[in-house]
């Protein structure tokens, strides 16, 4: 299929976007991770927004965008913590956390793997980039009095958004339609009435 070739394209630059981020560009470890979520982290959807001309919000109910999504970040965020745990960048309790967050999303990316099902994402938040966002400028602002206060912060934040992208919208389209929304036609009435209502 077409549309998977360009989402393991897409996968393959996020990689090496990601290695090139972290290992050759100087410039503090909060604004790695920043650049590694926004910029990198969009290149699959930009790739898919161009080909096909539909919307974020379409394209990122498709399944087979979810999976190859949950790929990317798994991988990208695999080299993060090894970068940062070879550097040693941070205090041994603050990698623990990250190492645990990590492991605990990718429990739950395994189980939405198994059973195609959006709100294992929700039950098994990404903490782990917006921790390691958090972790970093603490550190690099000396915010060490307010630590508790933002991690909670963050905590909140992102279980709500996690509650928004994943539990609200766990419902896949079919097949068919997945293919008209990937192939690029214009979807059907009946699917832009959903996504209004979406």
């Amino acid at each position: 299929m077409k549309e998977s070739k360009l989402l393991l394209q897409a996968i393959l630059l996020r990689i090496i976007f990601t290695l090139g981020i972290l290992y050759c560009f100087q410039m503090p470890m909060f604004l790695k991770i920043v650049v590694i979520m926004t910029i990198i982290d969009n290149i699959d959807m930009n790739l898919l927004k161009k080909k096909t001309g539909h919307s974020t919000k379409t394209l990122e109910r498709t399944r087979s965008y979810q999976k190859l999504d949950k790929i990317g970040d798994s991988i990208c965020y695999v080299i993060l913590l090894f970068y940062i745990v070879h550097n040693k960048l941070l205090s041994k309790s603050d990698t623990v956390l990250l190492v645990g967050l990590l492991i605990f999303r990718l429990i739950g990316v395994g189980l939405f793997f198994k059973f195609h099902s959006r709100k294992y994402l929700f039950y098994f938040p990404n903490f782990f980039i917006e921790v390691s966002l958090g972790l970093f400028i603490i550190q690099y602002f000396s915010l060490v009095k307010y630590k508790i206060v933002i991690l909670v912060f963050i905590f909140i934040y992102k279980l709500i958004q996690e509650y928004l992208m994943h539990f609200r919208s766990n419902q896949f389209p079919n097949e068919e339609e997945e293919k008209k929304i990937l192939t690029g036609k214009t979807p059907s009435r009946k699917e832009w009435i959903w996504f209004k209502i979406w």
